[in-house]
């Protein structure tokens, strides 16, 4: 991972001119990347569209929510790391769990990813408390989303598993991948929309209403923003996968009126 950020200039938006040899070298591993980068992501979206609607029926014929849950993230892994980790491997020239073989942030890098956090949650939840018409609800975390028997243990499975495996996939292997192809602020922003895109197909397809649609698609993209900033800043997947997880709870314990 450490090997990525060193290969990419992070000073500006704007890749090396190819008036030098730098800057031709510099072209040359674009184009390498480029092209395979957009195919990729057109399998990988097509694919996960066709698993977010037509084939969700399957999850919704599961009456376990233990067996569901463990089905929707094994499926998750598979459809979003394991094609990962071959791109890693054969167009990066990296060894596979690359993007995986995160580093631990220091302490400095803690406080301000932390401290940003904090203010984005608590501006989110003022936001919806004051004009979203919602309240603070327990309900959903003891209820366990339908486990009885257990459920402070799935809710947090549920808050932790998912999480990870989207930050990896978006913040850990896209976003650096992303920086060797545009500048800093641009695979950013680029970033955060295709998180925002991932998530339509399923909301498309169980009716959502074109208000609450639009008020997920920005919240959605907000947070995405926010989590790729916070790995710009760690060069870690830590950050953002906890933030991740505190976004996720505020909106099970935020509920309409």
């Amino acid at each position: 991972m450490q090997g990525r950020w060193e290969d990419c200039d992070l000073s500006d938006d704007s890749t090396p001119p190819p008036g030098s040899n730098q800057g031709e070298t510099s072209l040359t591993a674009i184009r390498s990347i480029r092209l395979p980068l957009a195919v990729f992501l057109l399998a990988f979206f097509a694919t996960w569209t066709l698993r977010a609607t037509w084939l969700y029926s399957i999850d919704e014929q599961i009456a376990s929510p233990w067996i569901r849950f463990a089905y929707a993230n094994a499926v998750k892994a598979i459809l979003w790391l394991t094609p990962a980790a071959i791109f890693t491997a054969r167009i990066l020239r990296q060894r596979p769990t690359a993007f995986c073989a995160d580093i631990w942030p220091g302490r400095q890098q803690w406080i301000a990813c932390i401290l940003i956090t904090t203010l984005y949650l608590a501006a989110v939840a003022a936001f919806e408390l004051s004009v979203g018409n919602k309240r603070f609800s327990l309900h959903r975390i003891s209820s366990g989303s339908g486990d009885q028997q257990w459920p402070s243990l799935f809710v947090t499975l549920q808050l932790l598993v998912s999480p990870l495996i989207e930050e990896l996939f978006f913040r850990g292997f896209l976003l650096p991948t992303m920086y060797q192809i545009v500048g800093r602020w641009t695979a950013i922003a680029t970033n955060s929309l295709l998180f925002m895109l991932i998530h339509w197909p399923y909301w498309l397809s169980h009716a959502e209403s074109a208000r609450l649609f639009v008020a997920n698609s920005i919240g959605v993209c907000g947070f995405a923003l926010l989590a790729s900033w916070l790995y710009d800043r760690s060069r870690s997947v830590w950050p953002p996968t906890l933030a991740h997880t505190c976004n996720n709870l505020l909106a099970m314990v935020l509920v309409a009126n």
